[in-house]
């Protein structure tokens, strides 16, 4: 509030420590320093990152599973006869084959082809290069150490193929070993047989290989191998179903290209495998039924020979001939209800052993009996036999999947066995109807020979085993076939590409990341900084608590300085108000000596006024010299007396003399020899004087008052320096005789929740006609800001530290 607003009451605002929106602006342009500074180590940090870090790049490649291989790549035939058979490619849905590429087996074992568990590198610029493949010029093998191994060394190439190992960690401790030796020989190391071959160089290579001579060798365990490669692998399914993308991220390009590769031929490797195990079984299968059958036809073709060369035979009876075609018919249907008798009964046989062995076993398809729908039952049971298996191989047969399988085949062999069963039954029910037609046209023959009879009965056996003979040999065939033209379940799409550009690291991420944390750092720090800084800061925060009547508002005048040279701990007192000038500072004291002369009465006596502050710092003494310089180069008549006798700073202005206001009080000397003019600031001045050792019983004393009574009416304005008036009580004596009181706050030092304190002060009248007069501000083109600039420690003597010596009441000691 101004100097002539005066309310009878005031609410006492609480104040918050919150920044506007504006302020913060204004705060960030006064510290713009702060950002350049900032920005030049993030963005400096950021640059070097980059640079450091060895470029990653992403190849990538489509694979199409297909969905029916049957008709692919062979003739109809062939295809017809697998589809006979039973064996063929079956449909495979993406998600599973997705996770087979991410399985632990298959990328250990594409791990293991390319020896991924070895690294290679060499000095860069700013990084180590990794060398893969054509750029590599060495190949290290380590063959004694295990997979769970690791080891690194420095591998120093040398003329005439020569090397020198040396910088061994095995085993997590540096070995001071150095071995040399040549390429190609195996040499004794404490992780056992090193072997350093040389790699052929490639045409296109051949400069930059030979300028290699130092490489950093490393050997990490298989496993942690396995995880680095299956967390930079990548199988996404596209927006097709059968088709989805393998991409890779290494620091190699030719590295990245090998690895999806030979992932995806590991994977069909694999898939090939499995599919042919369907085929294997049913190879022994028939293997066995044809050595059976081939016995049991040497012997019928033997008794046909004895039986002929004994009732010498050499053809059938023409007798009867119609007879036997009819006979002959029916023998052949009956032959081909027994072939399936045959191999339906050898079938069941096979499923109801009860031999836990042989229990999982694959069953023999394609076997020619196609009533019933049994062959499609048999491969039904066949592919959830295999896929039983595939668990089992892969967890255990506690598995809740195993289990389920399990329950699902051993209903499908029951099933299985009831479709033989009935199969058996219908088939001996027509096998009866054709023996009752035989018999019926074997009596139409009886006339013919019992040797013919007996013959005929032989031959009759005879074909049926060659019959049966012949159809395993097919299918024997049939099934190798199966096995030499089985295609591969994938197609590629596209092969590993990708582009030459680092997809890591993402400079432009990086570089923008950086910048905006070095553009906000410093606004966070300078907000947290203000935001938890509890002294006065402006005009406005003391107006908004107290209602002390405000006289002026002092600007700072720091000496400049560089940026990163650190605030002065000490200024001295200082005159800034000078006849002619018009600096900032310079019409604030001319505010303020308008606003005294506004309020100074119209009378016959001078004004006395006592400058006092709550604690030492905040320049009373250079808002008393300074005002009382601006009164006097206007023409007022100005005394300026120095009660600050512990201190003494507004005497040593003056050159800080012996004879002063102590030794007046003490009454060594009269008034008149204590007052001193200064021509060239145009006033009159009482300095302190040599410190006594009590300031405060000398105050009290007459002598004081008759010194402010007497010079009442020689001067319009008593200016009275006095220390600060919770320090020490010669302030509130001092204001006994003054008739204002000029109180100053220093922005930045005095702390918020003194400003009770102060409004208290004011309201009981500690001093007379208070007034309050702002100091240190800066003005920034806000009002805000008044806080920024100030970290002085103006030292002074009351039980404080200056210098590091103490100064207190008891001490006698006169500074010079």
């Amino acid at each position: 509030m101004s100097i002539m607003d005066k309310p009878e009451t005031i609410k006492l605002v609480q104040q918050d420590n919150l920044l506007s929106l504006t302020d913060l602006w204004y705060l960030c342009l006064g510290h713009w320093k702060w950002f350049v500074l900032s920005l030049l180590v993030t963005m400096t940090f950021a640059l070097w990152n980059i640079l450091s870090t060895e470029p990653s790049y992403t190849q990538n490649a489509s694979v199409m599973i297909k969905e029916d291989n049957k008709n692919r790549g062979i003739s109809s035939d062939v295809a017809s006869a697998f589809s006979d058979m039973g064996i063929g490619m079956t449909s495979s849905l993406v998600e599973n084959e997705s996770e087979v590429f991410k399985s632990p087996d298959v990328i250990l074992e594409v791990v293991r082809h390319l020896n991924l568990d070895m690294n290679y590198a060499t000095d860069g610029r700013f990084h180590r290069a990794t060398l893969y493949g054509s750029n590599l010029p060495v190949n290290v093998l380590l063959p004694d150490l295990n997979d769970n191994q690791g080891v690194s060394f420095m591998l120093k190439l040398g003329d005439s193929n020569k090397f020198t190992i040396s910088k061994i960690n095995f085993g997590g401790e540096e070995l001071d070993d150095v071995i040399s030796g040549s390429f190609g020989e195996s040499l004794s190391s404490p992780m056992g047989r090193i072997i350093v071959n040389k790699l052929p160089l490639a045409a296109s290579k051949d400069d930059a290989k030979s300028k290699i001579s130092t490489i950093y060798v490393s050997k990490s365990d298989v496993e942690s191998a396995v995880m680095s490669i299956s967390n930079r692998l990548s199988v996404e399914i596209t927006n097709f179903n059968m088709i989805f993308s393998l991409s890779f991220t290494d620091v190699s390009i030719e590295r990245a290209k090998a690895v999806i590769n030979k992932l995806i031929e590991v994977y069909n490797t694999h898939w090939i495998e499995d599919k042919n195990k369907i085929a294997t079984s049913t190879s022994m299968f028939i293997n066995e039924r044809l050595a059976v059958i081939e016995n049991e036809l040497g012997l019928v073709d033997s008794d046909i020979s004895t039986y002929k060369s004994a009732n010498l035979l050499t053809d059938v009876q023409a007798a009867g001939a119609m007879y036997m075609q009819q006979a002959n018919k029916a023998s052949e249907e009956m032959l081909n209800l027994n072939n399936q008798i045959y191999m339906a009964r050898s079938i069941r046989s096979s499923l109801s052993t009860g031999n836990d062995v042989n229990k999982y076993n694959i069953l023999p398809s394609n076997t020619g009996i196609v009533t019933n729908g049994v062959d499609e039952q048999i491969n039904e049971f066949n592919t959830l036999l295999l896929k039983r298996n595939n668990f089992v191989a892969n967890s255990s047969v506690n598995n809740p999947i195993v289990k389920d399988l399990d329950a699902q085949l051993v209903a499908m062999r029951q099933a299985i066995c009831t479709s033989l069963d009935n199969l058996v039954t219908s088939l001996q029910t027509q096998i009866d109807n054709l023996q009752r037609y035989s018999r019926q046209t074997k009596s139409n023959i009886q006339a013919n020979p019992s040797q013919a009879k007996n013959l005929l009965s032989v031959e009759r056996q005879q074909k049926i085993k060659e019959s049966l003979y012949l159809f395993l040999l097919q299918k024997r065939e049939e099934n190798e076939l199966s096995k030499a033209f089985t295609a591969y379940n994938t197609r590629i799409v596209s092969t590993p590409y990708g582009s030459r550009r680092p997809t890591a690291p993402v400079k432009s991420k990086i570089l923008l990341v950086a910048f905006l944390v070095g553009l906000f750092a410093p606004v966070v720090v300078l907000y947290v900084r203000e935001s938890l800084n509890t002294t006065i800061r402006n005009r406005k925060e003391i107006e908004d608590a107290v209602n002390v009547p405000f006289l002026a508002e002092i600007p700072e005048m720091a000496p400049k300085r560089r940026f990163w040279q650190k605030k002065p701990q000490h200024t001295a007192l200082t005159i800034y108000v000078k006849e002619g000038r018009r600096n900032v500072i310079n019409e604030a004291f001319r505010i303020l000596r308008t606003n005294l002369e506004f309020i100074t009465d119209e009378s016959s006596t001078g004004t006395v006024f006592c400058t006092t502050s709550f604690n030492p710092g905040n320049g009373k003494s250079f808002i008393t010299l300074n005002s009382a310089v601006a009164l006097a180069i206007k023409g007022r008549k100005v005394l300026l007396i120095d009660c600050d006798m512990r201190r003494a700073t507004l005497s040593k202005e003056f050159g800080a003399p012996a004879i002063g206001l102590s030794a007046y009080l003490a009454g060594k000397v009269e008034m008149d020899a204590i007052i001193t003019h200064d021509d060239k600031l145009g006033l009159d001045v009482i300095a302190a004087g040599a410190i006594p050792i009590n300031p405060t019983e000398l105050l009290y004393g007459a002598r004081f008052k008759s010194l402010i009574d007497a010079y009442r009416d020689k001067y319009e304005y008593i200016f009275i320096d006095c220390p600060p008036s919770d320090i020490v009580a010669d302030t509130s004596i001092i204001a006994k005789q003054c008739d204002r009181t000029i109180f100053v706050v220093r922005a930045g030092m005095l702390e918020r929740n003194m400003l009770p304190k102060l409004q208290e002060d004011y309201e009981t009248q500690r001093f007379p006609n208070m007034m309050l007069v702002l100091n240190g501000t800066v003005y920034e083109k806000s009002a805000y800001g008044s806080r920024y600039g100030y970290a002085y420690t103006y030292g002074y003597g009351y039980y404080g530290k200056e210098g590091g010596k103490y100064y207190t009441d008891k001490d006698t000691t006169e500074e010079s």
